[in-house]
């Protein structure tokens, strides 16, 4: 008979990640970003209620006139959660959020 052992788990957790490793994290986190800032607009659909402050801002009028547009016949609370949507994919890019 075979005398097998299993590794223990400082054997396992202390190695370092192989380079294929640290890659296809890379790839994973990077396809993870794509696929979120490609589904927003999917995920207004999805409507799923989040807590929410009231807060006012002044635009300028073609920023409205384009909301406007985008957001004709789409109910109640659209204009809202597509510029937080907007907000958040810009913020996220540039690593402030």
């Amino acid at each position: 008979m075979k005398n097998r052992t299993l590794a223990g788990f400082n054997e396992v957790a202390n190695s370092e990640p192989s380079k294929e490793i640290k890659e296809n994290n890379q790839k994973m986190k990077e396809t993870t970003s794509e696929s979120h800032n490609n589904n927003a607009v999917d995920d207004l659909i999805e409507n799923e209620k989040k807590k929410t402050i009231l807060r006012g801002f002044v635009l300028d009028i073609d920023v409205v006139k384009a909301i406007d547009r985008i957001s004709k016949g789409k109910g109640r609370g659209f204009k809202s959660e597509f510029v937080n949507t907007v907000l958040k994919q810009v913020l996220s890019d540039k690593g402030l959020l």
